[in-house]
Protein backbone atom coordinates (compact mmCIF):
# COMPACT_ATOMS: atom_id res chain seq x y z
CA UNK A 1 0.00 0.00 0.00
CA UNK A 2 1.57 3.38 -1.15
CA UNK A 3 2.00 5.68 2.28
CA UNK A 4 -0.21 8.70 2.00
CA UNK A 5 2.76 11.12 3.21
CA UNK A 6 5.27 10.90 0.17
CA UNK A 7 6.65 14.35 -0.15
CA UNK A 8 9.45 15.23 -3.14
CA UNK A 9 13.03 15.07 -1.75
CA UNK A 10 14.16 17.90 0.19
CA UNK A 11 17.10 19.44 -1.50
CA UNK A 12 18.34 23.46 -2.04
CA UNK A 13 15.62 24.63 -4.51
CA UNK A 14 13.15 23.47 -2.14
CA UNK A 15 10.54 25.77 -0.88
CA UNK A 16 7.59 24.42 1.90
CA UNK A 17 4.02 24.77 2.94
CA UNK A 18 1.81 24.10 6.11
CA UNK A 19 -1.40 24.00 6.83
CA UNK A 20 -2.44 27.13 8.62
CA UNK A 21 -5.38 25.47 10.67
CA UNK A 22 -2.79 22.54 11.97
CA UNK A 23 -0.08 24.56 13.30
CA UNK A 24 0.32 27.44 15.01
CA UNK A 25 3.92 29.25 15.17
CA UNK A 26 5.60 32.98 16.27
CA UNK A 27 9.08 33.82 16.78
CA UNK A 28 9.34 35.89 19.75
CA UNK A 29 13.40 36.70 21.01
CA UNK A 30 14.88 35.07 18.83
CA UNK A 31 13.24 31.87 19.31
CA UNK A 32 10.21 29.51 17.08
CA UNK A 33 7.67 28.22 19.04
CA UNK A 34 5.72 26.06 16.86
CA UNK A 35 2.32 23.73 17.70
CA UNK A 36 1.05 20.96 16.06
CA UNK A 37 -2.82 21.71 16.87
CA UNK A 38 -3.27 18.03 15.43
CA UNK A 39 -1.44 16.33 18.40
CA UNK A 40 -0.89 19.19 20.71
CA UNK A 41 2.89 18.67 20.39
CA UNK A 42 5.27 21.41 20.79
CA UNK A 43 8.56 22.48 19.19
CA UNK A 44 11.30 25.48 19.92
CA UNK A 45 13.92 26.52 18.08
CA UNK A 46 16.00 29.06 18.68
CA UNK A 47 18.99 31.06 16.77
CA UNK A 48 19.83 29.74 13.16
CA UNK A 49 16.81 27.35 13.16
CA UNK A 50 14.54 30.24 14.31
CA UNK A 51 15.76 32.27 11.39
CA UNK A 52 15.45 29.25 8.98
CA UNK A 53 11.87 29.15 10.16
CA UNK A 54 11.39 32.82 9.78
CA UNK A 55 12.68 32.45 5.98
CA UNK A 56 10.38 29.26 5.61
CA UNK A 57 7.25 30.79 6.99
CA UNK A 58 8.28 33.30 4.32
CA UNK A 59 8.29 31.07 1.54
CA UNK A 60 11.65 31.08 0.63
CA UNK A 61 14.01 28.04 -0.83
CA UNK A 62 16.76 26.48 1.15
CA UNK A 63 19.35 27.65 -1.20
CA UNK A 64 17.78 31.05 -0.52
CA UNK A 65 18.13 30.52 3.05
CA UNK A 66 21.42 28.97 3.18
CA UNK A 67 23.16 31.60 1.18
CA UNK A 68 21.36 34.45 3.66
CA UNK A 69 22.53 32.40 6.76
CA UNK A 70 26.39 32.05 5.54
CA UNK A 71 26.37 35.57 4.66
CA UNK A 72 24.67 36.43 7.85
CA UNK A 73 27.38 34.25 9.75
CA UNK A 74 30.33 34.89 7.60
CA UNK A 75 29.89 31.06 7.78
CA UNK A 76 31.17 28.10 4.93
CA UNK A 77 27.99 27.68 3.04
CA UNK A 78 28.47 24.01 1.90
CA UNK A 79 28.81 23.43 5.99
CA UNK A 80 25.32 25.78 6.14
CA UNK A 81 23.77 24.37 2.92
CA UNK A 82 24.06 20.79 4.92
CA UNK A 83 22.92 22.07 7.80
CA UNK A 84 19.64 23.91 6.80
CA UNK A 85 18.64 20.71 4.74
CA UNK A 86 18.87 18.26 7.74
CA UNK A 87 17.09 20.69 9.84
CA UNK A 88 13.95 20.89 6.96
CA UNK A 89 14.01 17.00 6.67
CA UNK A 90 13.38 17.28 10.61
CA UNK A 91 10.74 19.62 9.90
CA UNK A 92 9.30 17.16 7.88
CA UNK A 93 9.43 14.11 9.56
CA UNK A 94 7.85 15.95 12.42
CA UNK A 95 5.28 17.24 9.76
CA UNK A 96 5.30 20.46 10.60
CA UNK A 97 5.91 21.40 7.17
CA UNK A 98 5.32 19.91 3.44
CA UNK A 99 7.75 20.27 0.91
CA UNK A 100 6.62 21.68 -2.84
CA UNK A 101 7.78 21.73 -6.02
CA UNK A 102 8.92 25.29 -7.60
CA UNK A 103 9.92 27.15 -10.16
CA UNK A 104 13.51 27.93 -10.33
CA UNK A 105 12.98 31.39 -11.02
CA UNK A 106 10.38 31.56 -8.01
CA UNK A 107 11.96 33.84 -5.03
CA UNK A 108 10.43 34.96 -2.08
CA UNK A 109 11.79 38.01 -0.17
CA UNK A 110 14.20 36.92 3.13
CA UNK A 111 12.74 38.14 6.14
CA UNK A 112 15.03 40.82 8.50
CA UNK A 113 16.84 39.10 10.55
CA UNK A 114 19.28 41.76 12.26
CA UNK A 115 22.59 41.84 13.55
CA UNK A 116 24.22 38.54 13.81
CA UNK A 117 24.38 37.08 17.29
CA UNK A 118 27.33 35.54 17.74
CA UNK A 119 28.89 32.52 15.67
CA UNK A 120 26.91 30.77 13.12
CA UNK A 121 25.73 27.07 15.44
CA UNK A 122 23.95 24.02 14.05
CA UNK A 123 20.36 24.33 13.99
CA UNK A 124 18.21 21.95 15.98
CA UNK A 125 14.44 21.42 16.89
CA UNK A 126 13.50 20.69 21.09
CA UNK A 127 10.01 18.78 20.83
CA UNK A 128 7.80 18.53 23.71
CA UNK A 129 5.58 16.13 24.34
CA UNK A 130 4.05 17.01 27.64
CA UNK A 131 1.41 19.57 26.76
CA UNK A 132 -0.02 17.53 23.75
CA UNK A 133 -3.38 17.09 25.87
CA UNK A 134 -3.98 21.04 26.27
CA UNK A 135 -2.71 21.91 23.03
CA UNK A 136 -4.39 19.51 20.57
CA UNK A 137 -7.56 20.97 19.15
CA UNK A 138 -9.41 17.72 18.19
CA UNK A 139 -7.66 14.51 20.81
CA UNK A 140 -8.46 11.56 19.80
CA UNK A 141 -11.43 10.18 22.06
CA UNK A 142 -10.93 6.25 23.62
CA UNK A 143 -12.25 3.58 21.03
CA UNK A 144 -15.31 1.99 22.36
CA UNK A 145 -16.34 -0.84 20.93
CA UNK A 146 -13.28 -2.24 19.89
CA UNK A 147 -12.87 -5.45 21.07
CA UNK A 148 -15.93 -6.89 19.45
Amino acid sequence: MANEHVHPPVSLDTKFSFNPNELAAKVIDGEAIIINLTNGVYYSADGSGAMIWQAIEAGCSLDQISDELARHFDAEKAKVSSDVIEFANHLVSEELIRPEAISPEETSAMPAWGEAQGDYATPSLEKYNDMAHFFALDPPLPAIGDDE
